[in-house]
């Protein structure tokens, strides 16, 4: 009778489990986990490249006066830039570019989207290997994976289906770890 009875909890226990995880974003993360990989390891925003230098960058827009965001033990320091609060760049300690997000017309990827155009657009040119998912924030985002290269495309767009938002970043940290949906693991 004990035997049962325990059986009978550990499987409403597990049940349980399963209705939060799904509730609370797992269903999310297992679509990354699952999406198949594609290539992009040439992807750009304009010529600028993941690891290429930020300097560079910030010299060429004119980026000036950046809020800094340092977070020198996990080995990154984010730059949002007051003029452009459309933009915001990451770097490692060395200064390497490890996340690109924007959300300006001066920008666009390397095989031309940008902001405004449709998603359909970019399923044109980037194919169906790609997750769709609502964040926690609400935004609908439809992202691509490169595990090989460790990087990450993401397109946030609107209830028109019209992108807003292009975030482009390495998967890993400097110690290896790996970020999926904001989560180290």
């Amino acid at each position: 009778m004990k035997k049962k009875l325990w059986i009978l909890c550990s499987f409403v226990v597990f049940i349980v489990l399963v209705i939060v995880f799904f509730t609370m974003g797992g269903m999310d993360i297992r679509k990354q986990f699952t999406t198949k990989s594609v290539n992009l390891s040439n992807e750009k925003i304009n010529e600028f490249q993941l690891m290429d230098k930020s300097k560079p960058l910030m010299k060429k827009y004119n980026l000036k006066d950046p809020y800094v965001q340092s977070e020198k033990e996990e080995g990154w320091i984010g730059y949002r830039f007051k003029k452009n609060n459309d933009l915001y760049i990451r770097t490692d300690l060395d200064d390497n570019l490890i996340n690109f997000d924007f959300a300006n017309q001066n920008f666009k990827t390397s095989r031309g989207i940008s902001i405004g155009d449709d998603i359909e657009k970019v399923q044109k040119h980037y194919g169906n290997k790609n997750y769709k998912i609502v964040n926690d924030q609400g935004q609908k985002v439809v992202g691509y994976i490169d595990r090989k290269n460790k990087i990450r495309l993401e397109f946030y767009y609107d209830n028109s289906d019209k992108v807003y938002e292009v975030n482009l970043s390495k998967l890993s940290s400097i110690n290896g770890d790996i970020k999926i949906f904001g989560k180290w693991v």
